[in-house]
């Protein structure tokens, strides 16, 4: 699929405009369009497309990831910019580098087990920022899977074309 858009694009333009039965889809293929297209017309297009079926069923209206730009998403990013923004980051540098030393006296010690000390690092570092838990969260632990899990399912969720509710939105209000 990626070479073939990369031909329409060099016939076409880098612009391009692919259209289902429900839905529109724009394709922008070269750096330059859009950053000038981001430049002159970024306000009209800081928004996401509406996810029903992840935004609206599955996460409920809760997740910043799946919001359309409104009230809702200020007030969330600015709660998540408090402690997310670079200065706040500076804050966790030690923690950061201790678990970056953990992590790569992992994988020195066992070295096929990579993608679970990055895992390890991640649950960790994300267990003690958020919440403040201090003894390592393994890759194993159960909450660590069901994060796994659900981001399968989200994943899943977000293909295209996997729920027609995203084409059909009245779909939503059938039981």
């Amino acid at each position: 699929p990626f070479l073939t858009i990369a031909g329409w694009i060099d016939e076409y333009g880098p612009l391009i405009t692919i259209r289902s039965t429900f839905e529109r889809t724009v394709i922008i293929g070269r750096y330059k369009a859009a950053v000038e297209i981001m430049e002159n017309q970024g306000k009209l297009l800081a928004d996401r497309p509406r996810m029903i079926a992840v935004g609206e069923m599955f996460a409920g209206g809760m997740s910043i990831a799946f919001l359309p730009f409104g009230d809702r998403f200020r007030r969330m990013r600015r709660a998540l910019h408090s402690h997310l923004q670079p200065k706040a980051a500076e804050a966790y540098q030690p923690l950061l580098m201790s678990h970056a030393k953990n992590i790569v006296l992992g994988v020195l010690d066992n070295p096929q087990n990579f993608q679970h000390h990055v895992i390890t690092y991640g649950a960790t570092t994300i267990m003690k920022v958020a919440y403040g838990k201090n003894t390592p969260t393994y890759a194993t632990d159960p909450n660590v899977v069901e994060v796994q899990q659900t981001i399968k399912m989200v994943a899943e969720i977000l293909r295209p074309g996997a729920y027609l509710v995203d084409s059909i939105p009245w779909l939503k209000y059938l039981p």
